[in-house]
């Protein structure tokens, strides 16, 4: 119809009646998603009790399902019966997933998704995504490994201290640039400039104060702030065991330092 609808002060079932179908495998599996002490069958039923139509709960329909997902899915377990509990980490959200997919939503809606799975967990994990994805539902993954987002997302939403900061385009941008957006936020309100560079070949941000003060962040270590020189031959070399000695930043926007522990390179403003 065209018209836009806040969902902010929506509840679920609110959501619903608009046609919105929203399925959500949270991280927390067993505090949120599925109940532990309850069986495969009747953790399914969490999602079709309510099409009861008498006072008997049916659970023909669920133990069906629950029997579809262990064979499609190779859930490893003694049989429909068991606690969830007694599961495997990579066992549970293979349930978790699988009754959140069966119920062909519009948005799916994952939050750490494979956090503490093996690797083949993982990958059926993406894979179950992507065939989401392919099949016109609306993924919304929640993560923090920055190679898994590139690979999966088509575009990626930053967000840093409670704001969004940033929307870009998986297939184009880098990690350097998503790092730079994820303390964007908090620099821009300092009144700093943050730029994204290298250093000895490893990602590092350079925040640079209206003062021309740089500070840099390496790794887990923050090393500044040192003063910015306009000219590269005032840069004085530093042969000591000294952190830093003097940064330039250039006319194109890039960040030169010389000397210390670092080492010579260039961050690229992004």
């Amino acid at each position: 119809t065209g018209k836009i609808d806040n969902l902010r002060d929506k509840t679920p079932l609110q959501i619903k009646e608009l046609g919105v179908r929203l399925s959500f495998v949270p991280e927390d599996r067993l505090g949120m998603g599925l109940v532990g002490n309850m069986d495969i069958v009747d953790n399914m039923m969490l999602r079709s009790y309510r099409k009861g139509k008498s006072l008997f709960v049916d659970r023909k329909q669920p133990k069906t399902l629950a029997k579809k997902i262990i064979d499609e899915l190779g859930v490893v377990t003694p049989g429909t019966t068991t606690p969830v509990r007694r599961l495997s980490g990579g066992n549970v959200q293979k349930i978790l997933l699988g009754r959140e997919i069966a119920a062909s939503p519009t948005v799916l809606m994952a939050a750490y998704p494979v956090r503490g799975l093996d690797i083949n967990s993982s990958y059926l994990v993406y894979n179950l995504l992507n065939e989401q994805k392919r099949n016109g539902v609306a993924v919304i993954f929640v993560g923090e490994d920055l190679d898994v987002l590139i690979e999966l997302c088509d575009r990626i939403m930053v967000i840093s201290s409670g704001k969004i900061s940033g929307i870009v385009d998986a297939r184009t941008t880098t990690k350097e640039e998503i790092g730079l957006l994820m303390t964007k936020s908090k620099h821009q309100e300092e009144g700093n400039t943050v730029y994204a560079g290298r250093i000895d070949g490893e990602s590092a941000r350079f925040v640079v104060t209206p003062d021309k003060a740089v500070t840099f962040h390496y790794g887990a270590k923050t090393y500044g702030p040192y003063t910015a020189h306009e000219d590269p031959s005032a840069i004085p070399d530093n042969n000591a065991a000294q952190n830093m000695t003097g940064v330039e930043i250039l006319e194109d926007g890039h960040v030169f330092f010389r000397g210390g522990v670092l080492g010579d390179g260039k961050g690229h403003s992004q």
